[in-house]
């Protein structure tokens, strides 16, 4: 499992028009659930819309909205599904969140929806999160974003700081 943190890209880390636009296969080869949904579209349609638990929504549909109202994301995560994955089959395991979701921050990277293969999180407007188990999506990710970092890395890095600080050698 790979992915990137972006925090140092410039001042807008969690407006996606940008990674649903330069990204094609993100609108033509995955279903969307939209979960954990913190934003403030301006248009009405999508103010009720991403005002639900959660949003299924095809790639191709969700590039129209971005296009049409690049909208900021304080929190949410978007959980990529291959096109023959049913909600069905989704809502069978839990729906995925980023506000106080501290699995993003482990030693080990893993997808937080067991039938994702790709998930961008929204973490409080402050940084976005891309985890795929697809190496070619993760490098498209970096090059789109050449100031990303690993996410594995970070976190090592910060296990490591807290571990000192603790004196304990267990803290995932």
């Amino acid at each position: 499992m790979n992915g990137l943190l972006l925090k140092n890209h410039n001042q807008y880390y969690s407006f996606f028009r940008e990674t649903f636009n330069k990204i094609s296969t993100l609108s033509t080869e995955y279903n969307w659930l939209i979960s954990g949904i913190e934003c403030y579209p301006v248009k009405a349609e999508y103010q009720k819309l991403f005002s639900s638990r959660y949003v299924w929504i095809s790639g191709e549909r969700l590039l129209e909205i971005l296009q049409d109202e690049d909208i900021q994301w304080i929190w949410g995560v978007f959980s990529g599904f291959e096109k023959n994955v049913t909600l069905q089959q989704i809502l069978v395991s839990k729906v995925p969140f980023a506000d106080g979701n501290k699995s993003f921050w482990q030693l080990q990277l893993k997808i937080e929806h067991p039938l994702a293969t790709i998930e961008i999180a929204a973490w409080d407007s402050s940084c976005s999160l891309f985890i795929s188990s697809n190496d070619a999506t993760i490098r498209e990710f970096s090059k789109l974003y050449p100031l990303a970092i690993d996410l594995e890395q970070y976190n090592q890095k910060a296990n490591k700081v807290l571990t000192k600080e603790s004196g304990r050698t267990d803290i995932r």
